[in-house]
């Protein structure tokens, strides 16, 4: 017996979402991780060498993650064209939140901001 097509878009709807929250998280997990490192080394009164290897390591690891994330999006957005151009409809799994126009640019004066 074959499945509702809709019943498999609303399943990959949910699961494409629990990555991008699961990418999120570890984001989130990593600053905060980043953030302890930078306070607890200064209050344990440690050079500011040590740990460094570790931390460069882990900030490559972390922009991948980021990295991660928008290609997850990305898939996401070819996820939804598929389903659009094949009538699939996947509401019954939401309620979902709006991830933006992607075709939509950053403003470079936005990340200049932040980062100064």
């Amino acid at each position: 017996m074959k499945s509702d097509p809709n019943v498999f878009a609303g399943i990959m709807a949910t699961d494409v979402r629990a990555v991008e929250h699961a990418l999120d998280d570890a984001i989130a997990a990593g600053g905060q991780m980043l953030q302890n490192f930078a306070q607890g080394r200064r209050s344990a009164n440690l050079g500011v060498r040590v740990g460094q290897p570790a931390l460069v390591k882990m900030m490559g690891a972390l922009s991948a993650v980021v990295e991660a994330r928008g290609g997850v999006a990305s898939a996401h957005d070819l996820m939804a064209a598929t389903a659009r151009r094949h009538g699939l409809s996947y509401v019954n799994a939401g309620p979902f939140e709006d991830k933006g126009d992607p075709d939509e640019k950053e403003d470079p004066r936005v990340l200049t901001l932040v980062g100064s």
